[in-house]
Formats: C-alpha cells, structure tokens, sequence
C-alpha cells in the first residue's frame, strides 16, 4: 500500500493571495485601498484573510491511496 499527496493549485493560489492580504493589512498598505471605520474591522479582516489561507492551505493538499 502506497501514500501519495496530490497538490491542488487552486486553493494554494487562494492560499497565496490571502496570505498576501494579510501581510498588507498588518503592514498597513491595505489602509491606501479600504478605509477601516474602526480598528477592529481591520483586525476582523486580518484574522478572516488569515484563516481563509489557513483553510486554503489543508484544502491543497490531498492524500490518495493506491494499491
């Protein structure tokens, strides 16, 4: 019995582009783009783009099992 891992690029370039919005927003670069009413908003956004590259990133991988 052999484990093999197929890599699926969509969810990792959902995964790249998240990450990407994350870092811009804790750099505050995103803050040129959308303007935040509070400071909370913009940690909301921050913890939703993180967990959706979080959730990208177990979503892109797939194991299979061949025999």
């Amino acid at each position: 019995m052999e484990i093999k891992f197929k890599l699926n690029i969509k969810p990792l370039i959902v995964t790249a582009v998240s990450f990407t919005v994350a870092t811009l927003t804790a750099n505050g670069t995103i803050q040129n783009y959308i303007n935040f009413a509070d400071v909370l908003n913009e940690i909301g956004f921050f913890v939703l783009a993180v967990t959706a590259g979080i959730v990208g990133l177990f979503s892109s991988f797939e194991k299979t099992q061949s025999k």
